[in-house]
């Protein structure tokens, strides 16, 4: 496969996609951190709009286009609903965006707060208003008196 043959995600769209997530980065006054998290998904999707038309299309090329395209609608859903994601977006610049791969100290949080947001965002779209606490410990999503854990299922599955 090769760059012009995806279709499911024209160019003009990841730009608008990379530049709504830097926004809310901004907004949320975020400080990226080179190679990892947010700042890598960026650079990777940045990476793949470089790439000429005939360039070779591969899993590990077209996996920052899905996280940013998912990524994207979900903070899109939070962010009309008018909820707060600072904490969440805060705690994405650490780990990687690809799935089951873990950063220097065992760090998988981009993948968790990814999980976390998703949620709360589809609860939200459902009718459930769900909320994000804005802090990092204790529970993930609270809807009334339910507290939710989200949990990223690599960390229930690595064997040593």
């Amino acid at each position: 496969m090769i760059k012009s043959d995806i279709k499911f995600y024209p160019l003009t769209q990841i730009e608008a996609d990379i530049d709504f997530l830097i926004y809310q980065i901004r907004k949320r006054q975020v400080k990226l951190i080179a190679n990892l998290g947010l700042q890598k998904l960026i650079d990777d999707c940045r990476n793949y709009l470089a790439l000429a038309p005939g360039a070779p299309i591969y899993n590990t090329t077209l996996q920052p286009l899905l996280v940013l395209y998912s990524l994207s609608d979900t903070l899109r859903m939070l962010w009309m609903k008018r909820l707060d994601f600072t904490v969440q977006l805060r705690a994405m610049n650490t780990g990687d965006f690809a799935y089951g791969v873990t950063s220097t100290g065992n760090s998988i949080n981009f993948k968790d707060f990814e999980l976390e947001l998703f949620s709360a965002a589809y609860l939200n779209e459902y009718g459930v208003n769900a909320t994000l606490p804005q802090h990092t410990s204790g529970n993930d999503l609270f809807y009334k008196d339910i507290e939710i854990q989200c949990k990223h299922p690599e960390a229930l599955t690595v064997i040593k």
